[in-house]
């Protein structure tokens, strides 16, 4: 009888921790985008990619058009992943690009406005993950 209870719960808890799902650890972030487009790029610290889940970027605040994309230097034009412009607050996932995503790796986000003409300076904040 006491086998067979230690036996249940083993079953229980291989079963119950098969089910759980393997998040990502997501990061917060907030920016202000100035008023010029020369030197307007803010980035993220950066960050170690510890498993193999889907990149993205959820601002909760986005007022103008901006494009984000991850990065494995910060305040560069190194792109990890595809561009993403965002004039809203939802989530959107990133594609990685050719040589990118593996664990281990330390990425960052990147926003920079995607956007023509003159602004405001304006403020974007959200989460993000890798």
């Amino acid at each position: 009888m006491k086998t067979k209870k230690i036996l249940l719960c083993i079953m229980t808890l291989l079963i119950t921790t098969l089910f759980i799902p393997v998040t990502a650890s997501a990061y917060s972030f907030k920016f202000t985008i100035p008023d010029k487009f020369v030197g307007s790029m803010q980035s993220t610290t950066l960050q170690e990619k510890s498993s193999q889940t889907t990149p993205y970027v959820n601002p909760t605040y986005n007022s103008l058009p901006t494009a984000y994309f991850l990065s494995t230097k910060r305040i560069s034009e190194i792109l990890a992943t595809n561009i993403i412009t965002i004039s809203d607050g939802s989530r959107h996932v990133f594609t990685w690009n050719s040589g990118y995503g593996g664990t281990g790796v330390k990425y960052c986000l990147s926003a920079y406005p995607n956007m023509t003409g003159s602004w405001q300076a304006y403020g974007v904040e959200g989460t993000w993950s890798n």
